[in-house]
């Protein structure tokens, strides 16, 4: 993976693969990172020689690289505000039948692990249309570790070729293929193959939505054929539903069965399978998720295919939608917001350096609640092992981090 240090002429490629880098100090996984923090220290060195005002300032230097982005994208800003007017997917599936009634429906429905479904990228409905996307639940293995953070980077970056998403009808079923880890050996022509990963992918969630049982079948069954409740009860400890690692208590067991008797199981959802990181493949039957899966398609071939949310064990699935859905003043935002960070991962970089020199951190990461505001004000969340201190996790500001690096660990003892 190529990475990239600081010198005195900017950021450069670093070409050490074996030996320590001659240059030293903090490495980054992209040149967009590294220049942030060369910008930032340059503002901070040269900036008390110039006059005060924002462009002076390196804390609120994201400020004014988010308006010379904005100023530079009002083509596509205005072309944002026509979309609004009709074009939206949420527009246009509503011109292809579907009405609002049935789109609020699916919203409503949650994505299990390795299932899809339908998902809105806020809960805010911008203008007139929503930002309706594709969703996935992950099942917590490789494809949290990095398939779909190589998907979403890649995505995001432009570094996606067309043939990196293929979509598939098959006669009343479609497939929608997405490339996941970058070093795999993808061939769209091979996502068939048994011997590749998007193969097997596509394999496993064909066999599993041919023969889907929906979790609550078993309970169902259990209703049908008990003859009293204490029947029922006496199951308690043996059964754990599909998704749930532990089996219901006798309160959860009769409360779920209660659910049952108003009405059938769900409707077969779609189904997802993410091989190792390294392909994922949807595949469903039904009419209304075959033509969102083929407006991802659609968003892909135009370059706007994101990635939102998030799949992991504490956040709620990933989200696929088309970046050209978002009105003017959400992209705005993002853009304020995506700035933000990349400062507020300048300014704790010297911290980070100090803090991995007696622990190991695990994440550094920022929580801006305003974007226009000084970056001193920023919070970052911690997942840090010390070698002399218990594991640390928790929201710190860079006062606190500076101690904690210097092993005062007062910040941590008053948030007992």
């Amino acid at each position: 993976m190529k990475r990239f240090h600081i010198t005195e002429n900017g950021p450069k490629p670093c070409e050490a693969r074996i030996r320590d880098c001659p240059v030293g100090g903090e490495h980054f996984k992209s040149k967009e990172e590294a220049e942030a923090v060369y910008e930032f220290i340059a503002s901070k060195k040269y900036g008390l020689f110039g006059v005060a005002s924002k462009d002076s300032n390196p804390y609120k230097a994201h400020v004014r690289r988010a308006e010379r982005r904005i100023k530079a994208m009002e083509k596509d800003l205005r072309m944002r505000d026509a979309r609004q007017n009709g074009g939206t997917i949420y527009a246009q599936l509503i011109k292809d039948g579907f009405d609002d009634k049935l789109i609020t429906e699916r919203l409503s429905e949650e994505t299990n692990q390795r299932e899809g479904g339908v998902g809105l990228l806020s809960e805010q409905f911008y203008e007139s249309s929503p930002v309706v996307g594709l969703t996935y639940g992950g099942d917590f293995k490789a494809e949290e570790e990095y398939g779909l953070a190589h998907i979403a980077k890649g995505l995001h970056d432009g570094t996606y070729a067309k043939d990196d998403v293929v979509l598939v009808d098959e006669g009343e079923t479609t497939y929608l293929v997405i490339r996941g880890e970058r070093t795999y050996d993808w061939r769209p022509e091979d996502i068939k193959n048994p011997e590749t990963s998007s193969g097997r992918a596509w394999k496993i969630a064909t066999d599993r939505y041919e023969n889907y049982t929906s979790p609550n079948d078993i309970f169902l069954k259990m209703r049908l054929n008990a003859r009293d409740v204490d029947e029922l009860r006496s199951h308690w400890g043996k059964i754990a539903p599909a998704g749930e690692r532990k089996p219901l208590t006798k309160k959860a067991l009769i409360s779920r069965i209660v659910e049952l008797e108003k009405g059938a199981p769900k409707r077969k959802p779609m189904i997802g399978e993410f091989q190792t990181g390294s392909a994922l493949t949807l595949v469903s039957k039904d009419p209304f998720e075959r033509k969102m899966m083929q407006k991802m398609k659609e968003a892909h071939d135009a370059g706007a295919l994101r990635v939102g949310s998030s799949s992991n064990p504490f956040g709620s699935a990933a989200l696929f939608y088309d970046d050209r859905d978002l009105p003017r003043i959400a992209k705005t935002n993002q853009i304020y917001d995506e700035e933000a960070n990349k400062n507020a991962k300048a300014f704790i970089t010297p911290t980070r350096t100090e803090l991995e020199k007696n622990g190991y951190v695990y994440a550094v990461s920022p929580r801006v609640s305003n974007a226009y505001a000084d970056i001193r004000e920023a919070k970052f969340w911690l997942n840090y092992s010390p070698k002399n201190h218990k594991q640390i996790s928790g929201l710190f500001t860079k006062q606190e981090l500076d101690l904690i690096a210097s092993g005062d660990y007062t910040p941590v003892k008053e948030r007992k």
